[in-house]
């Protein structure tokens, strides 16, 4: 038997341990406290040892919850927002995959683009002197390179309610935007005068009044019902639709087509201080500036054919 061990050194009470129990013990460090120094092996029939009492092992301090704190991720500021489908989609006007065969399979906004018809609304917003076409109409601004050429274009929805004034507060390519109004062609009978209008009706009057050109300034014919369905705002003369034909028109009348590098937009909705009753329903939904707007439907069925840039000739009939 080993004496009593309460005034006794930690290491007589671990050599009394062994001689009772059969426990090899490591040299214990006489500069830690007894309760860290204390960790017992128990010797085993073929000499190996395993831990008793050992602190947890590192695999599992592992799975310990981490409460460091984190600096919080900057938002995705990438263009996520997209006009007129993506890419991957097929044509309407050569039925092939946009992106095996078009110069712009796909039209997307842009952080710095966004800064910018947020910058044009800022300045129509501080002309209080200004007599708009309308108090509620979208912005649009565009940017393209093609055929190393670049083009910087801003317009609105229907009737102009920008002045060139309204564009100096844009601060990227300052001095390089054109601001652009092109009337897109236009379907005579109004359906919105005319709610009794049925499909049958429009299918049998509804025709266009001018013609559709692509980006590449070919003749493009877009159907007043696309994929069988009656838009009844198809005619509508939105800012998309707008660049793009400005966008048609110089490009046209430089001849030859050349090396497309991109073709970017961004839209948004300007509603008067003293308009309660405009919808908001072009608001963003999930990209990052909750005010740039996304396409509207009749958009969405026109852009596709627009930016076709197949020639004629090599789209079989």
């Amino acid at each position: 038997m080993v004496g009593d061990v309460r005034d006794s050194h930690p290491s007589a009470v671990l050599s009394g341990c062994t001689a009772l129990c059969g426990y090899t013990l490591p040299k214990i460090s006489h500069d830690l406290p007894f309760s860290m120094a204390m960790t017992v092996r128990k010797r085993s029939r073929d000499g190996a040892s395993e831990n008793s009492l050992d602190p947890p092992s590192r695999a599992y301090r592992a799975r310990m919850p981490d409460t460091k704190p984190r600096k919080p991720k900057a938002p995705d500021r990438t263009a996520n927002l997209l006009h007129g489908g993506s890419k991957s989609d097929t044509c309407p006007r050569c039925h092939r995959v946009r992106s095996k065969t078009h110069g712009i399979p796909e039209i997307s906004d842009s952080d710095k683009l966004r800064t910018v018809v947020g910058e044009v609304m800022a300045g129509v917003r501080q002309d209080r002197a200004a007599t708009l076409a309308a108090d509620a109409f979208m912005i649009g601004a565009l940017e393209a390179r093609i055929g190393g050429r670049d083009y910087y274009f801003v317009t609105s929805s229907g009737q102009q309610s920008i002045r060139k004034e309204h564009l100096g507060g844009i601060s990227y390519h300052r001095g390089s935007w054109e601001l652009v109004h092109v009337d897109p062609p236009r379907i005579p009978i109004n359906p919105k005068q005319r709610p009794e209008m049925g499909i049958d009706e429009w299918r049998r009057r509804a025709v266009w009044e001018g013609s559709w050109k692509t980006v590449r300034g070919e003749k493009v014919d877009i159907p007043v019902m696309p994929g069988g369905r009656m838009l009844k705002n198809i005619d509508q003369p939105c800012s998309a639709i707008q660049l793009l034909l400005a966008l048609s028109d110089r490009l046209s009348g430089q001849g030859k087509w050349g090396k497309v590098d991109y073709v970017r937009m961004s839209e948004q909705y300007y509603i008067g201080r003293d308009n309660t009753t405009a919808s908001r329903q072009w608001h963003g939904q999930g990209n990052t500036c909750s005010w740039t707007a996304h396409s509207c439907e009749p958009c969405e069925a026109r852009i596709p054919y627009l930016i076709c840039d197949v020639p004629a000739n090599a789209i079989p009939d």
